[in-house]
């Protein structure tokens, strides 16, 4: 991966399919068993219409006592084709989706497995409320973007192939009018690509620290209001939404205009696509029954683009969320442990000496020192007391003395 900061995305493409991989896990292989026939049934897609034009062109040139064994024909295999490839996406759906259930339990329990295992040095950097909303958005992300491959990008993918496949057999002029189509809708994508994918960047991070305040403020909810922090707190909480405001206003602005520029590119390649057919018809380059069959290839292609718009933020926005959970389960927490293993049977804990001092890296300051010649013993069951100032290293000690850090 790429480095990055707040105005670069560092989760490519490739990162995205690497982490679908590793989600998935032992479930890879089967996963694709099933995702594969799904693919290639969602072709069936491009069939309707072409039947279609073909009952268009019966009847166009039907005169009585002409059999209509044709016209049978292609209502029958209309029929009986649409149960069957209902029957089978359908079912194959439905192991997708059982799939999906299983492989997002083993998110959860993995990847609270995970935060149970920081260090505490890992904690320091963020709080376990943080962390905890990335793993729920990532989980939601995973789920949403399985769903969206599924329907939305497969029938779109499918019916772009087909159609293209189509024009080149019926007519080279649709297949050129095709690939300018896709490289407008394609440019309009580009253009607002980076911009959109900043916005969702900063909006999740945005919203998992204001979810992370949730979660660490109700989990300390009688301590907030013991020491009468709960004005504090709001103020806290209402900066953060702010904040994740912003970013959602300004992600509808970019997405508005998106959907703006797509709708006036779809008008103008409506209008040139009709003249061309009507142009082909009157020469006879074309069937009656073909305006059919190419009004419903141009129909399909601008419904599908818009399905594929209509998902691409989403798309954009799980991707950010699962990069923004992967390193849960891909970096490498460093425990420290010592050389040596804790005695059972210990009479007492001495100290000689000792002296700690804070790590300039993580406190952003000169090196300061902690502790200095700190001497006791601590017998076993004994209880004792550390008395000293506000920030005289009382906490950081007992967190040393229980292993918390590393030394």
């Amino acid at each position: 991966m790429e480095k990055s900061n707040d105005n670069e995305i560092q989760f490519t493409w490739l990162d995205l399919i690497k982490s679908f991989h590793f989600l998935t896990g032992d479930r890879w292989k089967k996963y694709l068993v099933f995702l594969i026939p799904l693919f290639i049934i969602s072709f069936y897609s491009i069939v309707p219409p072409l039947f279609l034009g073909k009952i268009v062109d019966f009847f166009s040139l039907y005169k009585p006592g002409t059999s209509l064994q044709p016209f049978y024909f292609y209502a029958l295999f209309l029929g009986i084709s649409f149960s069957l490839v209902s029957y089978i996406r359908l079912t194959l759906k439905k192991y997708i989706g059982n799939l999906r259930t299983d492989i997002i339990y083993d998110i959860n329990v993995k990847g609270f497995d995970r935060l149970l295992s920081l260090s505490w040095m890992d904690i320091r950097k963020e709080v376990a409320g943080e962390k905890a909303q990335k793993l729920n958005n990532g989980t939601q992300a995973f789920y949403t973007l399985s769903e969206q491959i599924n329907n939305e990008i497969f029938q779109g993918v499918t019916a772009t192939i087909g159609i293209a496949v189509i024009f080149a057999y019926l007519n080279l002029h649709y297949l050129i009018f095709l690939f300018v189509y896709l490289f407008g809708f394609f440019g309009i994508i580009k253009f607002y690509y980076s911009r959109i994918q900043i916005v969702k960047y900063k909006y999740n991070k945005a919203s998992e620290k204001g979810g992370g305040s949730y979660v660490e403020g109700l989990g300390n909810i009688l301590t907030i209001k013991t020491f009468g922090a709960k004005q504090s707190f709001n103020e806290r909480i209402a900066t953060k939404e702010a904040l994740k405001k912003k970013f959602e206003y300004l992600g509808r602005r970019y997405g508005i205009g998106q959907w703006i520029a797509f709708q006036v590119f779809n008008g103008i390649c409506i209008v040139a696509y009709l003249l061309l057919v009507g142009r082909d018809v009157i020469s006879g380059a074309i069937s009656l029954g073909s305006i059919v069959i190419f009004y419903g290839y141009l129909e399909k292609l601008t419904s599908n683009a818009s399905q594929i718009l209509s998902v691409y933020e989403q798309t954009i926005s799980a991707k950010i969320s699962l990069a923004r959970m992967m390193p849960i389960f891909w970096t490498n927490h460093n425990d420290s442990d010592g050389v040596e293993k804790f005695p059972l049977n210990w009479n007492q804990i001495t100290l000689k000496s000792a002296t700690f001092d804070y790590n300039k890296e993580l406190n952003n300051t000169t090196k300061l020192v902690g502790l200095k010649n700190v001497n006791f013993f601590i017998k076993r069951n004994e209880h004792i007391g550390i008395v000293g100032q506000t920030g005289s290293g009382k906490s950081t000690l007992a967190k040393l003395l229980v292993g918390l850090f590393p030394l």
